[in-house]
């Protein structure tokens, strides 16, 4: 029996979109884009999701507020008018229009990490008042990385830094936190590795987690009474997207995957 799911590791936090849009009007997170299914579908202020308009979708700003997106790896930015919420998974702050997405190549990624900036200063000020409001009754701590090593120092976590996973010898080393997602068929992959050996499995998806490839998929195959585990990454629409993407990955990580149909 097949089955292919997500994992999502991630240190003991969570973004909280409040708490980390500051007075200086900054937040950092990931973003990531609607899927083409949604285009011409009601979005959460009323209007009809347009895949060719520059809008996209937080959790709290006020529908109309422009913000400036940017990315941290290559400092592409683009700006949008929020007219819906969302996402709604952990670590994400912003879903973008396809438009907006291609304008700073994030079809081929899925998801990347970015910095947002509110440019309408109407909103900016609302938003801070908001703000200095919820961080006197909850102030932000530098987050820490817990470890079972007593000889390992906790690091404070910011957007420059990467998350670490895995020890001097590339094993995973101190607590996680696991999830899983059914991943539906139809889309497109590109594997990086099999193992037959679930921590061997474990630990290349805690390296991939370190290099910021967030979207990780893993493959259970017992079609051979032997079970493996084969380890994708991406999640993409189209074969010429996911061939695209395989390019990034190789010139990112050094691997030469190969494009799979997630089916």
């Amino acid at each position: 029996m097949k089955s292919i799911f997500k994992v999502f590791l991630s240190t003991a936090f969570v973004f909280l979109c409040g708490a980390n849009l500051q007075a200086q009007n900054a937040e950092y997170g990931e973003a990531s884009y609607y899927n083409d299914k949604y285009h011409r579908q009601p979005t959460a202020s009323g209007e009809l999701y347009d895949k060719g308009a520059m809008t996209a979708a937080h959790k709290q700003l006020p529908f109309g507020t422009m913000i400036k997106v940017t990315r941290l790896d290559n400092g592409k930015s683009v700006i949008v008018r929020v007219n819906d919420r969302g996402p709604f998974k952990a670590g994400r702050i912003v879903d973008l229009s396809r438009v907006a997405a291609e304008k700073i190549g994030l079809i081929t990624d899925g998801v990347t990490n970015v910095k947002l900036e509110i440019i309408d200063k109407e909103s900016e000020k609302e938003l801070a008042v908001k703000t200095q409001k919820s961080t006197k009754k909850e102030v932000a701590k530098p987050v820490k990385i817990k470890s079972t090593s007593p000889k390992m120092k906790s690091k404070n976590v910011s957007q420059k830094t990467t998350n670490t996973y895995t020890n001097k010898v590339g094993e995973m080393d101190g607590f996680y936190k696991v999830s899983m997602e059914k991943v539906p068929s139809g889309n497109y992959s590109v594997q990086v590795g099999t193992y037959n050996s679930y921590e061997n499995m474990m630990n290349q998806v805690a390296k991939l987690h370190e290099k910021w490839f967030s979207d990780v998929i893993v493959q259970v195959d017992n079609s051979t009474g032997t079970k493996i585990y084969k380890v994708c990454v991406g999640n993409l629409e189209t074969r010429e997207a996911a061939n695209e993407y395989k390019k990034n990955v190789e010139k990112k990580i050094g691997i030469k995957g190969f494009v799979v149909d997630l089916d």
